[in-house]
């Protein structure tokens, strides 16, 4: 797995903020800026609820914006503090709790969970849940896929459809999502719904 650049993962989440607020603005709806940046501390007892180290990469996304609202679509990114950040960490936290409700029963050993993961599915708490579309879709990086540089595959997990959308890594998904938004500005300018954007 290719490790990310901070420089690149940071150009590409500026780019994606860019084209949803473009988006927003355009079809009449508000968008919320993402707050500032998290300190070191903030970042490091948030990073203390998860299994397992937050890649650098999403460090980095935490230092730039602690959390982003309007990310992709009806998905936000979930920071360290505020009442945003709060309302889509306890969304996360109540799939979570399904989910470890819904395969507890089977999932009763460490090899019963490999092989459950081995078919593609993911066991929710066992993983870094970073994104929430506050309606059973989660931003999810897949622990198991850690590289010597602390990457980690990023999975677009919708509780209703099997297979999980999986990304190389943050960077990866960050690229899908900026394609996507590309994809529907252009489709706005051409229904004529949008004006050129200044």
């Amino acid at each position: 797995m290719k490790p990310s650049s901070s420089t690149q993962t940071l150009g590409l989440l500026e780019s994606l903020i860019e084209l949803e607020r473009t988006i927003c603005r355009l079809e009449g709806y508000r968008y919320i800026e993402p707050p500032p940046g998290a300190s070191d501390a903030q970042i490091d007892k948030f990073e203390r609820r998860f299994p397992a180290k937050f890649p650098p990469s999403y460090r980095e996304v935490l230092k730039a914006h602690d959390g982003v609202p309007n990310l992709w679509g009806d998905f936000c990114l979930i920071g360290t503090v505020g009442n945003y950040n709060a309302k889509a960490w306890k969304d996360s936290r109540s799939m979570m709790e399904i989910d470890a409700e819904e395969t507890t029963a089977d999932l009763s050993s460490e090899a019963a969970i490999r092989a459950y993961e081995a078919r593609g599915a993911l066991v929710l708490d066992r993983h870094i849940v970073i994104g929430t579309d506050m309606s059973r879709g989660l931003l999810i990086f897949n622990t198991n896929t850690a590289d010597d540089s602390g990457e980690m595959q990023l999975v677009l997990y919708r509780a209703d459809s099997f297979p999980h959308r999986r990304f190389r890594n943050l960077d990866a998904f960050l690229s899908f999502c900026i394609d996507e938004e590309s994809a529907e500005l252009d489709e706005l300018k051409v229904r004529g719904t949008a004006a050129e954007p200044a």
